[in-house]
């Protein structure tokens, strides 16, 4: 599905243990959130939400997850200019793409954000993920000042779920003009996204760096921001 521009996914996955306190198994989120990248052909902003049943994760299965949420259904809805699946027929799968009007935007993550009542209603055994190409804007997403800001969402849709992640490939360093982004914004940014209820230890980066496999990394050491999630670098 070439061409998917800012989607958001929220998945739910394989953790280390059965409690809120466990440590998510990376290399099972590594292997989920490249499926949903090479199921949508994402290359940039897409933002996708899903529940993943926590005890078995595998490629088969995944299939069975996004069943109803088909490349094709999917590209219809977002062409459409709405959210997949803007009514109650999938209870696993939400997507969206940013809403570009005139004077405003409506971000992918905030479109996620407000239409997953289906999925806290299904979240019984499920872990959530939530997943963005591009890590979140500080002028707007991370901003509590801006009244657009998502974090208040965050933090009444996450506490939901007793095991989540939050998930992102690429670092936002650039507008959508490409116009580089102030260095600090990123950093800003990460730490607001650490303070919300998704919790430091729950960030990570899921990408592919030079001649390695795809991989995921946590965010932060401690409550610090590691360097390979405020820049794109490997």
């Amino acid at each position: 599905m070439a061409g998917l521009c800012w989607v958001v996914v929220t998945l739910t996955l394989l953790l280390s243990g059965e409690n809120s306190s466990a440590a998510v198994d990376k290399n099972q989120l590594a292997k989920i959130t490249k499926f949903i990248i090479e199921r949508y052909d994402i290359k940039t902003q897409v933002s996708v939400a899903v529940n993943i049943p926590v005890k078995t994760v595998n490629q088969n299965y995944l299939e069975e997850v996004f069943k109803r949420a088909t490349a094709a259904a999917v590209q219809k809805k977002l062409s459409e200019d709405s959210v997949y699946p803007n009514d109650t027929s999938d209870d696993r799968v939400v997507v969206a793409k940013p809403d570009f009007k005139e004077w405003y935007t409506d971000h992918a993550e905030a479109l996620v954000l407000q239409n997953m009542k289906p999925l806290v209603e299904s979240r019984d055994g499920n872990f959530l993920v939530f997943y963005t190409f591009y890590s979140p804007c500080g002028a707007k997403c991370t901003n509590l000042k801006n009244r657009n800001s998502i974090i208040p969402k965050i933090n009444q849709v996450f506490p939901n779920w007793g095991q989540f992640a939050f998930v992102f490939s690429k670092v936002f360093d650039k507008t959508s003009k490409g116009v580089p982004i102030d260095k600090d914004e990123p950093v800003e940014s990460l730490k607001q996204l650490g303070n919300t209820k998704v919790g430091h230890d729950n960030i990570f980066r899921c990408y592919k760096p030079k001649n390695e496999a795809f991989k995921c990394i946590n965010c932060f050491s401690g409550k610090e921001p590691v360097a390979q999630c405020v820049g794109n670098v490997d």
